[in-house]
């Protein structure tokens, strides 16, 4: 995608949260279907761990703890014409009760860690979350061609 092309692409920031528990890891799947992570857009004056943690509660009812910075994913969606950046953080649950936010998330769910690839096939969120998973360092990941993301 050239750099004229690039300019007219909606420029997003968002962060989200890896809630782990007891083995698994909180899992929302979104009104088209596709499983992916909790997460949603920065607003002006939060942190964005504080992003990380409202987006949390109000996508699933889940209070958090947010912990370190686990990776931080770029890339863009063509369909979309959208360029993202997303911050993920490692977090625990700390209260509420597991409810998905209506009209915007279908379905909650804990998901074993060792099956999040039959949940998640967006690349862009997969193989940075393997990495976190299997005890590798914060990294940030990059994905420059849009028609590589999604995992067939």
């Amino acid at each position: 995608m050239g750099a004229v092309a690039m300019q007219h692409l909606r420029r997003h920031l968002s962060a989200g949260g890896l809630v782990l528990h007891e083995g698994a890891i909180l899992l929302v799947r979104n009104r088209r279907g596709h499983w992916g992570l909790p997460k949603g857009h920065w607003e002006p004056g939060e942190l964005l761990a504080e992003t990380a943690a409202r987006e949390v509660r109000e996508e699933t009812g889940i209070e958090v703890e947010i912990g370190d910075l686990a990776f931080i994913t770029e890339f863009r969606n063509a369909e979309a014409r959208e360029h993202l950046v997303q911050f993920f953080f490692g977090a625990r649950p700390i209260g509420g009760i597991l409810s998905p936010a209506p009209g915007e998330i279908s379905g909650v769910k804990w998901v074993p860690t060792s099956e999040v690839e039959r949940y998640i096939r967006w690349r862009p969120w997969l193989e940075p979350l393997r990495h976190w998973l299997d005890g590798g360092t914060v990294r940030y990941h990059f994905y420059p061609d849009p028609s590589r993301n999604r995992i067939r």
